[in-house]
């Protein structure tokens, strides 16, 4: 299985002095699932 979650929020106003006065705040989460190998029983 394989899953991926982003997520993204535009902040605007912050004074950091940007030529557009936005920051980008971003957070990503991403699995990747891979079968066990079988073990000898």
């Amino acid at each position: 299985m394989i899953s991926s979650v982003s997520l993204t929020e535009r902040l605007r106003g912050e004074g950091y002095g940007t030529p557009t006065d936005l920051r980008y705040r971003i957070n990503s989460v991403s699995l990747r699932l891979v079968p066990a190998e079988p073990t000898a029983s």
